[in-house]
């Protein structure tokens, strides 16, 4: 099919513009493009090697955890988020 659609291809159209489209979490079209909280948003200042770097350390290092995890019963466990206040939101169990 690809060969036939290139043998019978016309060129790209090079004024065709598609602007950014988001979709919502109900699954309508919402116009712009969808912005990334800033807390996720690249700072600049290091390399795409180095974060990809970063990133697999702290991989290694929360798979080191998985066998001392394993090892206890946590499903009583419970922690408050981090980033809320306890009386926001409901502990986080672990299971």
């Amino acid at each position: 099919m690809l060969k036939q659609a290139e043998a019978e291809s016309r060129p790209a159209l090079s004024d065709l513009q598609m602007p950014p489209l988001t979709l919502t979490d109900e699954g309508e079209m919402k116009p712009g493009k969808w912005q990334a909280p800033d807390m996720v948003k690249p700072k600049g200042g290091i390399g795409v090697e180095q974060s990809i770097a970063g990133n697999r350390q702290i991989i290694d290092e929360l798979f080191a955890l998985k066998s001392r995890i394993d090892a206890v019963d946590l499903s009583d466990k419970k922690w408050n988020h981090p980033r809320r206040n306890p009386g926001q939101m409901p502990s986080l169990q672990f299971f």
